[in-house]
C-alpha cells in the first residue's frame, strides 16, 4: 500500500503546484486572447464500478479519481488522473471439479484452510477487487449545437483514450468462524433464489488471496501491477465560466482475465475472456487563469458565435441606412442625422463655417473663420453695434453709439459738417459690410448697422454720404469695378428703403484698388 500512496501523495503535489504557478503567470503576465496556449483545470469524480468477467453478478462496488486537464486546443486537450476503487462479485453457478482443482484460492494452496479440491465439494465462486490506478489520457471535444446561431452554448461531448498502469489486490470469502463454508444447502435451491442466499451466507470478510497471473502480473507491496489501457465517452456541462459537471464512462482495459480471480473453464481450460474494469462517474472541474482563457478554451463555440455574429452586424450595416443621408450606418459617425440635411463623407452635418453648429441649425453658416458665436450659430456681439466681437476694437461701446467697420465710436468733432462748406465730405466709416466671394447680396446680420447709419444720417439731414465698394484682387478688374458698384448700391438701397433721400447718397467703386474698404470679400 505504501508504494502506491506515496504515488498518489505526488500526484496531488503535482496539481497543487500546476495550479499555484497558473495563477502566478496570471496575475504576473496576463495573458491576451489572441495569444494563448494552454489552459488548465482540475476535478474530482466518483461513481460505480463494473467488472466484465467470469464472475456473474457484480455489486457495492465504487471508484474516486481525481484529474488534472491541459487544453492544447479548442477541441483537444490532455488529461492525467489518479484514483482508486473496489468491486464485488458473485457466482450462482457452482464451480466444477477442474475448475477448483486448478483454482489456487479453492485447492488449498494459498491457504490451507479453503481446500475444495478434496475432497470435491459444491463450491460457489466470488471475489472483492480493490485498485489504484494511474493514466495520462488525450480528449476531443464535440460541440452538440451550432455556434452560428447561439452564443448559449453549455454543453459537449468527448472521447479519451490513454495508457498507464492499474495496482490490483483480488481477495476471495470461502472461510467462517468455523472453516469452509458449506454449499451443499445452496445447490438444492433454485438458481433465482441462490444470489439472495450466497450473500447470506457469506460473512464478507475475504480472507484468502486470489490466483495470480504471473505471466502478466508484477508483484508490488500492495498488490499486482499491470500495465493498463483506458478509453471512453464523456459528457461535459458548464454551470459557469469556471466551473463543469461531467458524465463519463470509463473502460480500462490490462489483459489479465485474473482481476476477478476466475480463469478456469469447466474443463480445466482457460477461458479466454479477459477482464475489463469500467466506471461510471460523475464529476467536477475547476478551470484556472483568466477568463479569456476560459473562454476560448473551454466555451469555443460561444467565442466562435460571438465572432461569427460581429461579422454578420458588420455585413448587415454596410447595406443598412438608417438616417437616409447616403452614408452606410458601419461608417455613418452620426446615424440619427434628420431627414434630408447634408452630409460629409462620414455622415456628420455639413458645417461650413466650421464654428460647430451644423448648417442645417446654423443661423449664419458663413461666420468668419474666428469668429465666436451663439447656439445657433450667430457671431456673439456684446455691445451691439454691429461689428463682431472677434472684429471689434472697442468691444462695450454705449448703446446707439455710431461706429466704424473695427467697432470704434465716431467722435463729433471728426464729423465735417457739408452745410458749413457746401462740399461732398464724408459723415464717417461705417460699420464694414462683408460680402461672400463674387457675391453682391448683404448678409443679414450687416443690416442692424446699415439701419444704425440711417437713423445717424437723419439726425443730420442735411449730410451726404459717399457709398464706395470694393472687391479682392481675383477675378477682371473690369468686372471688379462693376462688382464693387453693385455692392455699394446694394448698401444705398437699403439706406434709401430706411427713409434716405436717394439725392443724399453718392456711389462709387474702387474695385480691388483699396485694402481699407467700406465693403470687402469676406476673409
Amino acid at each position: 500500500m505504501k508504494l502506491l500512496n506515496l504515488i498518489l501523495i505526488a500526484f496531488m503535489l503535482f496539481l497543487a503546484g500546476n495550479s499555484f504557478a497558473q495563477n502566478k503567470e496570471v496575475k504576473n503576465k496576463p495573458v491576451k486572447p489572441d495569444k494563448i496556449k494552454t489552459s488548465w483545470s482540475a476535478g474530482v469524480s466518483g461513481g460505480a464500478t463494473l467488472l466484465l468477467s467470469d464472475v456473474k453478478y457484480q455489486f457495492k462496488g465504487y471508484g474516486v479519481d481525481v484529474n488534472i486537464n491541459k487544453a492544447i486546443s479548442n477541441s483537444f486537450a490532455l488529461r492525467l488522473h489518479a484514483g482508486f476503487g473496489n468491486v464485488y462479485g458473485l457466482n450462482d453457478i457452482s464451480a466444477t471439479g477442474a475448475t477448483v482443482a486448478n483454482n489456487s484460492a479453492l485447492n488449498g494452496k494459498n491457504d490451507s484452510f479453503s481446500n475444495y479440491a478434496t475432497p470435491v465439494k459444491d463450491v460457489y465462486t466470488n471475489f472483492k477487487t480493490t485498485y489504484k490506478e494511474a493514466y495520462l489520457e488525450a480528449i476531443y471535444y464535440f460541440p452538440l449545437s451550432d455556434f452560428r446561431k447561439s452564443d448559449k452554448q453549455k454543453a459537449r461531448i468527448y472521447i479519451f483514450a490513454g495508457a498507464g498502469g492499474i495496482v490490483y489486490n483480488t481477495k476471495v470469502d470461502q472461510l467462517n468462524a468455523s472453516g469452509m463454508y458449506d454449499y451443499s444447502t445452496i445447490s438444492l435451491l433454485p438458481q433465482k433464489d441462490r444470489t439472495e442466499a450466497l450473500k447470506k451466507m457469506l460473512d464478507g470478510n475475504y480472507e484468502t488471496n486470489a490466483e495470480i497471473d504471473n505471466n502478466h502480473n508484477t508483484e508490488l507491496l500492495d498488490g499486482s501491477f499491470l500495465i493498463s489501457f483506458d478509453a471512453g465517452l464523456g459528457f461535459n456541462y458548464s454551470i459557469s465560466k469556471r466551473i463543469d459537471m461531467f458524465l463519463e464512462a470509463d473502460y480500462k482495459y490490462s489483459g489479465s482475465d485474473l482481476l476477478d480471480g476466475v480463469r478456469w473453464q469447466a474443463n480445466g481450460s482457460l477461458t479466454g475472456n479477459n477482464d475489463a474494469l469500467i466506471l461510471l462517474g460523475i464529476g467536477i472541474n475547476y478551470r484556472f487563469g483568466k477568463i479569456a482563457n476560459i473562454y476560448w478554451f473551454d466555451n469555443p463555440e460561444a467565442m466562435h458565435y460571438k465572432v461569427t455574429l460581429q461579422n454578420k452586424r458588420k455585413i448587415d450595416q454596410l447595406s443598412i441606412d438608417s438616417d437616409g443621408d447616403g452614408v452606410a450606418d458601419y461608417f455613418d459617425r452620426d446615424p440619427e442625422t434628420p431627414s434630408g440635411v447634408a452630409v460629409d463623407g462620414s455622415g456628420k452635418p455639413l458645417d461650413n463655417d466650421k464654428d460647430g453648429i451644423p448648417d442645417y441649425l446654423d443661423s449664419e453658416p458663413f461666420s468668419d473663420k474666428n469668429a465666436i458665436v451663439d447656439s445657433v450659430g450667430v457671431a456673439l456681439d456684446s455691445d451691439g453695434d454691429g461689428v463682431p466681437d472677434h472684429r471689434d476694437l472697442e468691444p462695450k461701446t454705449p448703446e446707439k453709439t455710431l461706429v466704424n467697420f473695427q467697432g470704434k465710436a465716431i467722435r463729433l468733432p471728426e464729423i465735417v459738417r457739408a452745410e458749413k462748406t457746401g462740399s461732398v465730405t464724408p459723415l464717417g466709416f461705417i460699420p464694414v459690410v462683408f460680402f461672400d466671394f463674387n457675391s453682391p447680396t448683404v448678409r443679414t446680420e450687416y443690416y442692424n448697422a446699415i439701419l444704425e447709419l440711417a437713423e445717424a444720417l437723419k439726425q443730420y439731414p442735411n449730410d451726404k454720404l459717399k457709398i464706395v465698394g470694393h472687391t479682392d484682387a481675383s477675378g477682371n478688374p473690369e468686372y471688379n469695378i462693376e462688382l464693387g458698384k453693385r455692392r455699394a448700391q446694394l448698401v444705398s438701397d437699403i439706406l434709401v428703403a430706411s427713409g434716405i433721400d436717394k439725392n443724399r447718397l453718392i456711389i462709387e467703386s474702387k474695385g480691388a484698388g483699396q485694402p481699407l474698404s467700406v465693403i470687402s470679400r469676406r476673409d
